[in-house]
């Protein structure tokens, strides 16, 4: 069996952490990606779903093979300031496969959900810019929160862009941000979990967002009252996608997934597919 591990070198990525773990549960590691079709007991492991991954995603379409799409925790550390990365199978924020169990993992994460905001004269609608990476699908699109942010004005509230903090550093923290907001925007990002915790209303305009029974689609006539379900079955499921830095060194968190390939464990959805 042969794992490709086509990460970057560097603290953030953890690559020697998933090349120990892989060397545990019995694979063989190569760094870089595959020059042929990946066997079905294959895995490549590789940072979000981009071209820059393209070699491993074809080689697992043409040969069955598993691939991992790791990324940063969508919380990022628990209680105790463990962090956590993301893990599926073929996907990346809700869009993948992976294993969810019992409450054991969100237990350990130590949220204390805020209750739903009591919504009174607050206009003000927070949209959280993004990048545009990741797959096709999953990729927002060119000038993504400008365009929410005219829809929102045509129904009379008032939009405030928080910009990606990958591309300006913003003078305020979420929490600020989200204080006196009446809900929040999203693409695909992270900045959803936060929110959702602190008990604000979140719409997402992705295919899929990890914590997605916990949020609504967008659509700007929902804005008036926004729907509030229960959050913690949503988180549930998100805790089971990801894991600690031990985990992935131990094997653990590969080997659950790769049971969920190979059929040996069920997966929690569908997933986009590669």
């Amino acid at each position: 069996m042969k794992a490709y591990v086509h990460l970057r070198d560097n603290v953030h990525y953890r690559l020697e952490g998933f090349v120990e773990g892989l060397k545990r549960i019995g694979y063989e590691v190569l760094i870089g990606q595959p020059a042929r079709p990946l066997e079905p007991n294959d895995v490549a492991v590789i940072w979000n779903k981009t071209a820059r991954s393209g070699a491993c995603i074809e080689a697992a379409r043409r040969g069955g093979g598993a691939i991992i799409v790791a990324e940063n925790g969508y919380h990022g550390w628990d209680a105790e300031g463990r962090q956590t990365y993301a893990m599926a199978l073929d996907g990346h924020n809700g869009s993948g496969r992976w294993f969810a169990g019992d409450r054991t993992r969100l237990d350990a994460l130590g949220i204390e959900f805020q209750p739903w905001k009591e919504l009174r004269r607050e206009n003000k609608v927070v949209i959280a810019a993004q990048r545009g990476i990741g797959a096709p699908q999953m990729a927002s699109p060119h000038a993504f929160a400008e365009g929410i942010a005219d829809q929102i004005r045509r129904v009379g509230w008032q939009p405030y862009i928080r910009q990606h903090p990958g591309r300006h550093k913003s003078e305020t923290t979420l929490a600020q941000d989200l204080e006196d907001a009446r809900a929040l925007v999203v693409w695909s990002s992270n900045c959803a979990t936060e929110a959702l915790i602190r008990g604000i209303p979140v719409f997402y305009c992705a295919p899929n967002i990890v914590t997605s029974a916990a949020a609504t689609r967008w659509s700007p006539g929902g804005l008036p009252a926004p729907p509030m379900p229960e959050r913690e079955p949503a988180f549930e499921r998100m805790a089971w996608a990801q894991w600690f830095v031990d985990e992935i060194e131990s094997g653990e968190a590969m080997r659950t997934l790769l049971d969920v390939h190979a059929g040996r464990l069920p997966a929690c959805q569908e997933g986009m597919g590669l």
